[in-house]
């Protein structure tokens, strides 16, 4: 017997599907037989859902017979309830049925602000800098030291939120 895999749709895998020659058929002793057993439906690419809303990335998974989980991710470039891509990702072949991972933006990820009063103006403004945030200077006199801050330090704030600092 030479056991030989082929997908099909419709017989789970691991079942045999036929023999070559057919079941009944007249042959030859010491004539080899071909088991042709199933590898299941054939694997479907996943589908590229980057960019759609969550909803319409469910509906084209299953579509292609997948279901979906959302797990929200931190990211700075797609926008919020927007999908950022999937595990596995886009075009790598899967069997149908199987789980596919959806990865939805919650944003850009909040930064705590840090404590700037106290220092002088350019420090204060170049601690803001390197934290994603950009100072907002009122009465700017070079050296001078900041008096307040708003919002207070370890406030959580989106990247690029302008800082208003008072001298």
């Amino acid at each position: 017997v030479d056991v030989k895999r082929e997908h099909d749709e419709n017989i789970a895998a691991g079942v045999a599907i036929r023999t070559d020659p057919a079941a009944n058929a007249k042959h030859p002793p010491e004539t080899t037989i071909a088991l042709i057993v199933s590898d299941g439906p054939r694997p479907v690419a996943v589908p590229d859902t980057s960019g759609k809303s969550y909803e319409d990335a469910v509906a084209a998974l299953r579509a292609k017979r997948f279901s979906a989980t959302r797990v929200d991710d931190f990211s700075d470039t797609v926008p919020t309830g927007t999908v950022v891509g999937t595990d596995p990702p886009a075009g790598q072949l899967e069997p149908r049925d199987s789980q596919v991972v959806v990865h939805v933006s919650k944003g850009p990820q909040p930064v705590p602000v840090p404590n700037v009063v106290g220092v002088t103006v350019e420090q204060a403004s170049q601690s803001l800098q390197s934290s994603g945030l950009v100072a907002d200077v009122q009465n700017f006199a070079p050296g001078q030291t900041v008096k307040s801050q708003s919002p207070a330090a370890g406030t959580p704030v989106a990247k690029g939120t302008k800082i208003p600092l008072v001298l």
